[in-house]
């Protein structure tokens, strides 16, 4: 283990020897601790890993080190009783840790960890040179593929972020939202008859669909609460915010079908369709999934260049031939001019607070963004500044 003073370390007691370390690293001034049990970390013998505060102290650990923005080294003090589990540890953790540079350096030129004794191992984070952007250990934002959605990468962010950093909204853009169903009548047969009740469409990255959930485990007087089930359900657990996130990056925005479920035949693989499966909803009850769902969009969103009413609404298309009240909820989403996060606190980034990892407010993170644009763009210009004086001689 290295003992040079210039060295950063973080651990956490969980041992006699991991108190050693903690009391020789304090007095040499070395640094603070955060503890990582591997056998913590790991679960269902190694099989996977659990979302516990270790885990998340062990990423923060590594993100804050990343922008201390000065050439030096980190190590991170795990224990472990099995070594033997560093191969699933290293499967767990390595496509994050990889997410986690900022700049395209490859895996090796930054991390490498090796067995310091039979109960603990070493992570060493090196820095070779100054990242020009900050490490974000989650963007709380989604981009949109034709499977679904997923995390963007740094440099999609910092793409994003030079084409709508600075911009801001006011009022409507008089664009009209784009809608999928239109509030139409969806042509489909009777509950009863249902055998060819397929929805001609395919999700795509704009398009993407989800079924309405059984919420018959609440009695049925208590309608409210069996409606706000439904709402917490599609808000939470299919990850609404997460996809209007993602639609509002896009020219044309996106759709979400609410109440439009994934066709299977008998061994319950995907048949290719989409069947409509909505929920039964009278006036009031669609009057209160709007509410709900627009407050939320509001609320519990961050937007950074101020909310806009004309960026999601909330359609109902009714079901032809299904039961009264039967219908799809469309929620249509328009592009935004500038950047939406599926949490109001914005992306999570870290700093180190002494020796200790502490969060970046969303200013001080977009202020950082801001910074590392301007200061590529004058670099750019420069460049080509140079290149023109020397055509010239």
């Amino acid at each position: 283990m290295c003992k040079h003073s210039h060295i950063t370390h973080f651990f956490v007691s969980v041992c006699d020897t991991c108190e050693e370390f903690e009391l020789k690293f304090s007095q040499g001034n070395l640094g603070v601790v955060i503890t990582v049990d591997l056998i913590t970390l790991l679960t269902n013998k190694g099989k996977s890993l659990k979302n516990t505060p270790e885990v998340g102290k062990f990423f923060q650990a590594i993100n804050a080190f990343l922008n201390t923005r000065e050439e030096k080294e980190a190590e991170v003090i795990i224990h472990t009783e099995n070594p033997h589990l560093l191969g699933e540890f290293d499967k767990k953790v390595d496509d994050k840790l990889l997410k986690l540079i900022p700049d395209g350096s490859l895996y090796n030129e930054i991390y490498e960890r090796f067995i310091y004794d039979k109960n603990h191992v070493v992570f060493n984070v090196t820095l070779r040179k100054v990242q020009t952007q900050p490490s974000t250990n989650e963007f709380c934002t989604k981009v949109s593929v034709n499977k679904g959605i997923v995390d963007p990468t740094h440099a999609q962010m910092k793409r994003l972020f030079e084409s709508k950093s600075g911009t801001t909204s006011k009022g409507s853009g008089g664009k009209t939202l784009p809608q999928f169903f239109s509030g139409r009548v969806l042509e489909v047969p009777a509950r009863s008859e249902r055998t060819n009740d397929k929805v001609p469409f395919q999700e795509s990255y704009k398009i993407q669909a989800k079924p309405a959930k059984n919420t018959n485990r609440l009695p049925k007087t208590q309608t409210s609460a069996r409606l706000q089930e439904q709402i917490r359900i599609w808000w939470e657990d299919d990850n609404l915010p997460h996809y209007i996130s993602a639609f509002t990056k896009q020219p044309g925005g996106g759709f979400i079908l609410l109440g439009v479920r994934e066709d299977t035949d008998s061994s319950n693989k995907s048949t290719g369709w989409f069947r409509c499966q909505g929920p039964v909803f009278d006036e009031q009850a669609r009057k209160t999934v709007e509410g709900e769902i627009l407050r939320r969009v509001k609320n519990d969103m961050l937007w950074s260049g101020g909310f806009r009413e004309d960026v999601v609404q909330v359609n109902f298309c009714p079901v032809e031939n299904g039961e009264e009240g039967e219908c799809v909820v469309e929620v249509a989403v328009n592009q935004y001019p500038d950047l939406s996060f599926f949490d109001k606190d914005g992306p999570r980034s870290y700093k180190l607070n002494g020796n200790k990892p502490s969060p970046y407010g969303f200013e001080e993170w977009r202020k950082l963004m801001s910074a590392t644009t301007t200061e590529e763009k004058d670099s750019k210009q420069q460049t080509k500044a140079k290149k023109r004086e020397g055509l010239k001689e």
